[in-house]
C-alpha cells in the first residue's frame, strides 16, 4: 500500500516539477524577447536620456513585470550591426563586461547563420532586426535568471527527496 502512495506521490511531484519547468523557461524568454524588443525598437539602446527621462521624440516602453525604471542599469546587454553583405559595421559592448568585440561579432556571425529572428546562444536571448542599411543584432544576458531558475528547481527536488524520505519512515 505504501508503494502506491509513494508513487503516486511521485507522479504529482513529476507533473508539478514539468509544468515548473516549462513555465520557467518560457517566462524566461519572454522576458528577453520583451527586452530586446525595446533595445530593437530603439537602435540597440535603451530609450533614456542622461536625466532618465524618456526622449520627446520616443515613447516609453510600455510598464510590465520586465521593465521598471532599473531596467536599463542592470539589463546586461550587447549589440552588433551588419551590412547587407553581413560584414558587422558597428559593436557595442558597453552594457556587458564578459564580452569582447572579437566575441560579440562571432555571436552576431552565429545567429546570422541560424535565419531565425531569435534565438539562444548559451545564455544570450538574440534578436536579429532588419534595418535600412543591414541588421542590427542584440543580446541579453539571461544568466542571473537562469541561475535563478535552476536554484528553484532544485530547491523543489530537494523539498520532494525530504518528502520522499518522509514516506518511508
Amino acid at each position: 500500500m505504501i508503494w502506491i502512495s509513494w508513487l503516486s506521490f511521485l507522479a504529482v511531484f513529476l507533473i508539478a516539477l514539468v509544468v515548473l519547468v516549462v513555465v520557467s523557461i518560457t517566462r524566461i524568454s519572454h522576458m528577453a524577447d520583451e527586452l530586446t524588443s525595446i533595445l530593437s525598437a530603439h537602435n540597440g539602446r535603451f530609450p533614456m536620456t542622461e536625466m532618465h527621462e524618456f526622449p520627446k521624440e520616443t515613447d516609453p516602453p510600455q510598464k510590465s513585470a520586465y521593465w521598471n525604471e532599473e531596467t536599463p542599469a542592470s539589463t546586461r546587454y550587447f549589440s552588433v550591426w551588419l551590412d547587407e553583405n553581413e560584414n558587422v559595421t558597428d559593436v557595442d559592448i558597453d552594457s556587458i563586461s564578459t564580452i569582447s568585440k572579437i566575441q560579440a561579432m562571432e555571436y552576431a556571425t552565429c545567429a546570422q547563420k541560424g535565419r531565425s529572428e531569435r534565438g539562444w546562444i548559451g545564455s544570450y536571448r538574440y534578436r536579429v532586426t532588419q534595418t535600412e542599411s543591414g541588421s542590427l543584432v542584440i543580446f541579453v544576458d539571461s544568466s542571473m535568471i537562469q541561475s535563478m531558475t535552476r536554484s528553484l528547481l532544485l530547491s523543489a527536488c530537494g523539498i520532494f527527496w525530504e518528502s520522499a524520505s518522509l514516506c518511508w519512515d
